[in-house]
């Protein structure tokens, strides 16, 4: 055996186990970068030709809400909520943000916690979510703050009552249920009544505060 050839192998051995060692690597690289490829394929593939059309309505939905064409975009986004089988994260924030715009305090808060919920804090929406949210529920508190005022005006002129114990009366607010129910445009809301107790009963004194728009509802 010639030393040339015994240089030859002392030199290669070490070369071909690196070689084999960076070729493993390889092929489990080129195994993670295919399997990454395909789960969004294959959860492409599984997708019906009619859930592509919700999907491809949805961001419609999206493009004519930055045209403030909000009915327009409700329009479709209610389509989608109530066709599609699986609805996507994404549409609880746009349908939030959407009712937000068009002054449905309730349900925009609704559908806003309910991306914030699904997405978590990683969610691509989430940190406008919680702008919208705040800006939601101080609009909505607003909005009833209003229409207790309304009710309590609607009660002036009314006979106050002689008081004698402690019984209590029927409140005119929300009469007697314990919850002030108010129709909208899709459906009813309800929510405690802020001057009653929960069977909708207030004292006799504070019957007559009510009356004369001296009681201050609760928060």
């Amino acid at each position: 055996m010639s030393i040339n050839y015994c240089l030859v192998t002392i030199i290669s051995r070490p070369f071909c186990q690196i070689t084999y060692l960076c070729v493993l690597k390889m092929k489990k690289l080129i195994y993670v970068i295919t399997f990454l490829i395909l789960i969004p394929l294959m959860a492409l593939a599984r997708q019906t030709p009619q859930d592509l059309a919700y999907q491809r309505e949805i961001e419609i939905a999206a493009g004519l809400m930055e045209l403030g064409a909000f009915d327009s975009a409700d329009f479709h986004l209610r389509h989608v909520i109530q066709n599609m089988k699986v609805l996507p994260t994404k549409i609880s924030f746009y349908f939030g943000k959407n009712s937000l715009s068009l002054k449905r305090y309730k349900q925009s808060i609704n559908w806003l916690n309910k991306y914030m919920e699904l997405a978590g804090t990683t969610g691509q929406f989430f940190d406008e979510s919680v702008k919208l949210l705040e800006k939601a529920e101080e609009e909505y508190r607003l909005e009833r703050n209003q229409e207790i005022e309304f009710m309590v005006s609607e009660l002036h002129g009314e006979k106050g009552v002689k008081c004698e114990g402690t019984e209590t009366i029927i409140c005119p607010v929300c009469k007697g249920l314990g919850v002030v129910i108010k129709e909208k445009n899709f459906g009813k809301e309800y929510w405690p009544c802020p001057f009653s107790d929960a069977r909708g009963l207030l004292s006799c004194s504070d019957y007559n505060l009510l009356i004369e728009g001296k009681l201050k509802p609760r928060n």
